[in-house]
């Protein structure tokens, strides 16, 4: 399992710095409850390659859509009735910019993790 970069920017003294993300290929969601998505990706950072995860609300995900290549009221619909546990595949990668913050440190019976929380996508 790969190291958490979130833990790793909170460990670091970065708990309160805007984090800024440049042509992220997001290429699925999942959704983990009622108006929250994620989305898991790798980073390399100093040599190290990283896992993070990105929350996101609905009104972002809205955002998000919007910038997709597949565009329509299919990917939408699909993203609106999903359930919990349920991931989203999108065909073609959706590239975006992101703005995020560190959300509050996750722990689960395998990992420690700190989520980034989208704050803004363009």
């Amino acid at each position: 399992m790969k190291p958490d970069y979130g833990l790793m920017l909170l460990r670091g003294g970065w708990g309160h710095v805007r984090q800024h993300f440049y042509g992220v290929p997001v290429t699925d969601l999942s959704v983990c409850a009622p108006g929250l998505f994620t989305f898991c990706v790798n980073r390399m950072h100093d040599g190290v390659e990283y896992a993070m995860s990105f929350d996101f609300n609905s009104a972002q995900v809205g955002d998000l859509l919007r910038k997709s290549p597949e565009r329509g009221p299919d990917l939408s619909a699909k993203v609106a009735q999903a359930q919990i546990g349920d991931t989203i595949e999108f065909g073609v990668p959706i590239l975006v910019n992101i703005e995020a913050t560190l959300g509050q440190p996750q722990r689960n019976d395998e990992e420690q993790y700190v989520p980034l929380v989208v704050s803004q996508v363009s």
